[in-house]
């Protein structure tokens, strides 16, 4: 049964937003020292045609717009307002805060396991496997080497394996693996294993579904990023079963029409003058896929 911990977002409209920057606190946006630097006031200005100013979420509710629309601002403002944890840093000013303490929800209790999870976060992961992996092989070689030099070693001077009292077990334990064990079980008891290598795109899909746990609220910013359109695809099953079977709710940003096809997803189009609600199918990104494959369909059909 699919649960619905955030109910809606209501931002502050554009008279909220004058008055609070122009009359309220003495006038701060007087001070040229910030007067350019009041982000994220003003990004949602084109809510000052619609009142109240409202975002009302579904168990998956999915942001899309083209690049710089205010998107994943809109999920870093959540995040912050609900007090989700998160790995990787923002973007911010020093009025990100004050905007956020403006914004309202209507919501139950957020499980603690919620968090919001970016791309940022995916690649940082990915990296540090990738480094991880770089160290056990250097480690590795390091251990292989250490091998053939005690081998070497027996073979000048029988007498090394000769254990003379406690002080030379170490030395002797080491001379005695190298000569009876296999290379293999030699790095094993050495060595830690290398985490599985995998490609970028199967290490950001075994990242995503570690990190979505049962019962918990997920933002997630752009997670498409590195997928490949099938693993998009899975990404996509793996989200409708967790809302629909596992008590996940999940508002995410992107640009995949893949997921934007998420079955009973609320779609906000951030190109639309007033964020309206629409079909995944009425969207202009879609629209630009569409008619590039429609355009191109007499190659399909080719040798």
């Amino acid at each position: 049964m699919s649960d619905v911990y955030l109910r809606s977002l209501c931002l502050p409209d554009d008279e909220r937003e004058r008055r609070y920057l122009f009359d309220d606190r003495e006038n701060r946006i007087g001070h040229p020292e910030v007067r350019s630097s009041v982000y994220p006031f003003g990004l949602f200005a084109k809510w000052r045609e619609r009142t109240p100013p409202v975002f009302l979420f579904e168990p998956v509710t999915i942001f899309c717009g083209s690049n710089g629309c205010g998107k994943s601002t809109l999920l870093n403002v959540i995040a912050d307002l609900l007090g989700l944890p998160r790995k990787a840093a923002i973007n911010s000013t020093e009025f990100f805060r004050e905007y956020v303490e403006l914004c309202k929800t209507d919501r139950t209790v957020v499980p603690r396991e919620s968090k919001i999870i970016s791309s940022d976060d995916i690649f940082e992961w990915m990296q540090q496997t990738r480094a991880t992996n770089i160290r056990i092989d250097a480690k590795r070689r390091q251990v292989q080497e250490d091998k053939a030099c005690a081998v070497r070693d027996v073979y000048e001077d029988p007498g090394v394996l000769r254990l003379r009292g406690l002080q030379d077990y170490d030395r002797w334990k080491a001379h005695y693996d190298a000569i009876f064990k296999s290379e293999s079980e030699f790095l094993r008891d050495r060595t830690k294993t290398n985490l599985k290598a995998e490609s970028n795109g199967e290490s950001a899909i075994r990242y995503l579904t570690n990190e979505i746990e049962e019962s918990a609220l997920y933002l997630l910013d752009e997670p498409e990023n590195s997928l490949a359109p099938a693993l998009q695809l899975e990404l996509k099953t793996y989200l409708e079963e967790s809302a629909r079977f596992f008590r996940c709710q999940f508002i995410i940003a992107t640009h995949s029409p893949l997921l934007l096809s998420i079955s009973g997803a609320r779609i906000y189009d951030f190109d639309d003058p007033l964020y309206n609600v629409r079909k995944w199918t009425q969207l202009s990104g879609v629209r630009v896929w569409f008619d590039f494959f429609r355009d191109h369909a007499a190659a399909f059909t080719g040798d």
